[in-house]
C-alpha cells in the first residue's frame, strides 16, 4: 500500500468517523496554543505622550465648563435672592401699614363706644330726674346718633349712626294659618284601564324587548267603582314574543300624562297587558323562518348530491398498498370537474345558509288597533293633577 493510498484512507476516516474529527480538532487547538504562547520578540512600548496631552486638554475643558456652569448657577441664585428680598421688604411694609390702619380704626371705634356709653349715662341720669318731675314721654328716650358724638362727622352719613325703628311694645303678629293638604291623585296596585295599541309590532321570541305604544281608552278603574280620569294618556310598554302559544307579552314601563295647567309629566310604572280573550298578552301571527331554512338546506343537499354523482361516474376509487384511498379519473375530465365544482359550491352555500338561519329569529306579529286592559302592578302618586281644575265633583277615592 502506497503512502498516497494511506493518506486518502486517513482523509476518509476523518470525514466519516466522529472520533477522528475530535482528535484532529484537539491537535489543531494544541498547535495553535503552542504557537501563540511561544517566545517572541518583545513589543516596544507605545509612545503615549499624544494621548496624555489629549486627555489633559479634555480635562481642562471639562473643568472650565464646570466652572462656567457653577458661575451661571450662582448668578441666577443671587438674582432670585434679590427678588425674594425685594418682595419680602414690600410685604413687611404692607403689613406695617395695615397694622397702623387697624390700630387707628380700633382707637376710633373705642372713642365712639366711649361717647355712646357717656351719652347713655347722661340719658339715664336725665330719666331719673324726669321721673321725679313727672315721668318720661310715651315714646321713651330719644335715639342716640353717633354722628353727633364724633366731631367733624357728616350729619347725613348713615354708616356710623344708630337709629330706632319700630315700637318695643308692638303686639306680635299671629302665626299664618296652616296650609291646606295637597291633593294627590293615586293609582293603586291592581287598578286597570282600557288601552288601545297605536302601532303594530313584530315581537322577537329571543327575549329582546321591543318598544310599543298604547293609548288610554277610558278612566283608570279602582276598587268600589272609583275612577281616575287621565284623558288620552300614553303608555310605553316592552313587548316580547312567545313562540309556544304565539302571543305577545307586554310589560308597562312609562306613563305620559298632561296636567290641567298644560304641563306634561312622565312617570315610571309597572304592570302588564291582558288581551281581548282575557289572557295575559295578545294573540298574534307567528313569523318563523324555519321553513325557508329547510327549503334552502334541501336545495343545497340536492346540488351537492348531483355534483358528487357526476364526479363518481367519471372516476374510480382504489386502495393503495398503504391502505389509503385515491380517486382516479377514468372518464370525461370536464364532467368530473363540473361535478366537483358543483359539490364544492353546495358545501360553501350550505355554510352560508347555516349561518344565515342562525341569525333569523322567529317573531310574533300583532296589528295596530287592538284593544286590551292594562293592569298596574305598583302604586303611583300623581301630584298636580287636580291643581287649577274647575270641577272636582267627578273625583272620588283616587284623591288622598
Amino acid at each position: 500500500m502506497t503512502a498516497q493510498q494511506k493518506f486518502n484512507d486517513l482523509l476518509m476516516l476523518v470525514k466519516t468517523q466522529r472520533r477522528y474529527q475530535i482528535a484532529l480538532g484537539f491537535l489543531a487547538v494544541v498547535f495553535i496554543y503552542l504557537y501563540i504562547s511561544g517566545p517572541g520578540t518583545p513589543r516596544k512600548p507605545v509612545n503615549n505622550a499624544r494621548r496624555n496631552r489629549a486627555e489633559e486638554i479634555e480635562r481642562k475643558t471639562k473643568t472650565t465648563a464646570n466652572e462656567e456652569n457653577a458661575n451661571d448657577i450662582m448668578v441666577a441664585f443671587q438674582s432670585s435672592v434679590k427678588d425674594m428680598r425685594a418682595k419680602l421688604d414690600e410685604n413687611v411694609k404692607a403689613d406695617a401699614e395695615r397694622d397702623k390702619k387697624l390700630e387707628s380704626y380700633n382707637e376710633r371705634t373705642a372713642e365712639i363706644f366711649k361717647k355712646i356709653l357717656d351719652r347713655m349715662s347722661d340719658q339715664e341720669a336725665q330719666r331719673g330726674i324726669s321721673d321725679t318731675a313727672g315721668g318720661v314721654g310715651a315714646d321713651g328716650p330719644a335715639p342716640v346718633d353717633v354722628a353727633d358724638l364724633e366731631p367733624g362727622a357728616d350729619s347725613g352719613a348713615g354708616a356710623d349712626s344708630l337709629e330706632q325703628f319700630g315700637s318695643l311694645n308692638a303686639p306680635e303678629a299671629p302665626p299664618p294659618p296652616p296650609a291646606e293638604p295637597e291633593k294627590v291623585a293615586f293609582i293603586g296596585a291592581g287598578d286597570s284601564v282600557t288601552v288601545k295599541l297605536l302601532a303594530a309590532v313584530n315581537a322577537p321570541t329571543d327575549g329582546t324587548p321591543y318598544p310599543v305604544l298604547f293609548k288610554l281608552d277610558g278612566d283608570v278603574q279602582g276598587p268600589d267603582g272609583s275612577s281616575l280620569p287621565l284623558g288620552e294618556a300614553r303608555l310605553i310598554a316592552a313587548a316580547e314574543g312567545s313562540l309556544t302559544d304565539s302571543r305577545v307579552l307586554f310589560r308597562l314601563v312609562k306613563l305620559n300624562i298632561r296636567l290641567p295647567d298644560g304641563r306634561r309629566k312622565v312617570m315610571d310604572v309597572d304592570g302588564w297587558i291582558v288581551g281581548e280573550d282575557g289572557i295575559r298578552g295578545m294573540q298574534g301571527i307567528p313569523i318563523d323562518p324555519i321553513g325557508k331554512g329547510i327549503a334552502a338546506g334541501g336545495m343545497v343537499g340536492a346540488l351537492g348530491a348531483v355534483g358528487n354523482a357526476f364526479a363518481q361516474t367519471e372516476s374510480t376509487t382504489e386502495q393503495t398498498a398503504n391502505g389509503d384511498f385515491r380517486e382516479i379519473v377514468t372518464g370525461d375530465v370536464g364532467k368530473f370537474a363540473a361535478g366537483k365544482a358543483a359539490a364544492g359550491m353546495a358545501n360553501s352555500w350550505g355554510k352560508i345558509v347555516s349561518d344565515r338561519v342562525k341569525q333569523l329569529v322567529p317573531h310574533i306579529q300583532v296589528y295596530s288597533g287592538r284593544t286590551g286592559t292594562a293592569v298596574f302592578a305598583q302604586s303611583v302618586a300623581i301630584k298636580g293633577l287636580f291643581d287649577n281644575s274647575g270641577d272636582e265633583s267627578d273625583v272620588f277615592s283616587p284623591v288622598d
